[in-house]
């Protein structure tokens, strides 16, 4: 098997797509040194590279950006949770949004309160208007309970995964 020939400045750099000026920056980095052969140090010597280290240097040199990469999007990711999270609060404290277990829990007095309210609406209509025969106070308890049975069945549905209410035995069952 044939030993890779060495490349010089002016392929590293093409391989890399910088400059000459820039590969010779990079063999003079403290952190991570571009490594050159041992005998193409010093001055007036034309810098040479082994293709394998080269290659190794090239692969963490990518790791390194790509770890980096990975990092800032986290933060970004974080930043914006941390600034919708901020955003919930603040709607919160001015009133424009509630948890669930309130807009339930109000929701479900509200339809206890309409519900009491049509049960006693055929005996009002009856002593209001003592002209209504039987058949007439049957279909207006018909149709209350099926306002009633409507109001039971509805859904509030959400966009996520919340728990759903048993509001509809409040509606149902007053």
């Amino acid at each position: 098997m044939t030993e890779a020939q060495p490349l010089d400045q002016d392929q590293v750099a093409a391989i890399m797509g910088v400059s000459a000026v820039t590969v010779s920056r990079r063999q003079r980095d403290d952190s991570d040194p571009l490594p050159m052969l041992s005998g193409a140090k010093g001055r007036g010597n034309k810098a040479q590279y082994d293709p394998a280290d080269f290659g190794r240097w090239l692969k963490r040199q990518w790791t390194q950006q790509v770890d980096a990469l990975d990092l800032d999007r986290e933060r970004a990711l974080n930043l914006q949770a941390d600034t919708a999270l901020k955003r919930l609060k603040e709607q919160q404290l001015l009133g424009e949004l509630a948890p669930i277990d309130v807009l339930e829990w109000a929701l479900s007095s509200v339809c206890v309160q309409i519900s009491a309210t049509l049960e006693t609406l055929p005996a009002k209509l009856k002593r209001r208007l003592p002209q209504l025969n039987t058949a007439d106070l049957e279909l207006i308890r018909k149709e209350i309970a099926k306002a009633r049975n409507a109001a039971a069945t509805s859904r509030i549905e959400f966009s996520g995964d919340h728990k759903n209410a048993n509001s509809e035995q409040d509606c149902a069952g007053a």
